[in-house]
């Protein structure tokens, strides 16, 4: 398995020796800029932007699963339930499928963000849940994603301010 290390908008995927990345576009003075995800390859030294990619709305955050064949982020593109949602993308022969919504049971309708992928759990901050304040850190099985209620981490990880971007170790 590859090694994937994440610090809330990069992560790294040993296998493939690639960098998965958010960044702004180049944009002239007075622009707002929208973020996009990058790809960095350190063999071929080559950058790659993400297939779904627009400066009509921010991709960013991205995490990818430990197999290195599903690509998790945030995004408000088109189909979004709220203010911003967490998706996923397949790679499924070289290439990266039509971005799925991860849904009601994940998304909310304020800010969901940050993806974060350990073992068979979706770690995520959100907006739009009860929490201590702000953005709060959740978690679900992706097993259970589409009927299962979030877990809210509590006062042990979420405080009354913004809390995310997790650095987890896989046990």
């Amino acid at each position: 398995f590859p090694v994937t290390i994440s610090g809330g908008t990069a992560c790294y995927d040993s296998k493939s020796k690639t960098w998965f990345f958010s960044k702004n576009y180049d944009v002239k003075a007075g622009e707002y800029s929208k973020t996009g995800i990058f790809f960095y390859n350190e063999e071929s030294k080559s950058e790659t932007p993400f297939p779904f990619n627009s400066k009509e709305y921010f991709v960013a955050q991205p995490f990818l699963n430990n197999t290195g064949d599903i690509l998790w982020f945030s995004s408000d593109m088109s189909g979004t339930i709220g203010k911003s949602d967490i998706w996923f993308s397949v790679k499924k022969d070289g290439v990266w499928t039509q971005p799925v919504n991860a849904g009601t049971a994940v998304n909310t309708f304020e800010e969901d963000l940050f993806p974060v992928i350990n073992g068979e759990d979706l770690y995520f901050s959100s907006e739009g849940r009860t929490g201590l304040g702000g953005l709060d850190v959740f978690k679900i099985s992706l097993k259970d994603r589409t009927t299962a209620l979030p877990t809210h981490l509590g006062g042990v990880v979420n405080s009354n301010r913004d809390d995310f971007s997790l650095l987890l170790k896989e046990d």
